[in-house]
């Protein structure tokens, strides 16, 4: 029984905590292979392997809806189509891409919310990582006028410029 914890504990020093609930939690549904998998309570994600099949080149922005489509219960996500937005798509020296997505609350902009998918040389994405705000329960219907509050700016703002 000695040997089993002293073998627990080096496992847990050598590979850490996360490795090991990585290995363990295995969430992600119809994923082909997942070498690591970190999704915290804060929204950050980390997803690494072999996480889909080999994309037609230029189709990175298609093939990362599908995946954020097939695991959004998974990333906390209702409708991606909605709450994703492309900001940049990167082709790099080495044949590599990486789409950069904004996460969006009724098409407003998520401060931190930013999800990235990368592609292998064989266009397959291997690694997710970002983070994405859950729940979010804020009133984003403007309550003021825009007129009233135009003018209310101008007054305030107006003896410093």
């Amino acid at each position: 029984m000695r040997t089993y914890k002293t073998l627990l504990c080096i496992l847990l020093l050598v590979f850490g905590f996360n490795s090991i609930y990585a290995v363990s939690n295995q969430s992600l549904q119809n994923v082909p292979s997942i070498t690591f998998l970190k999704i915290d309570s804060s929204g950050s994600i980390y997803i690494e392997g072999e996480l889909s099949t080999s994309a037609a080149l230029g189709n990175e922005i298609g093939a990362s809806f599908n995946f954020f489509e097939s695991q959004k219960s998974s990333l906390y996500l209702s409708d991606p189509q909605k709450e994703l937005r492309v900001e940049k798509t990167i082709h790099d020296k080495i044949g590599n891409s990486h789409v950069k997505f904004r996460q969006l609350f009724h098409d407003i902009p998520v401060v931190t919310g930013q999800i990235f998918t990368h592609f292998d040389k064989n266009n397959k994405i291997n690694t997710v990582n970002g983070s994405l705000v859950r729940d979010i329960s804020v009133d984003y219907i403007p309550r003021s006028e825009e007129r009233r509050v135009g003018k209310e700016c101008r007054s305030r703002w107006s003896p410093y410029h």
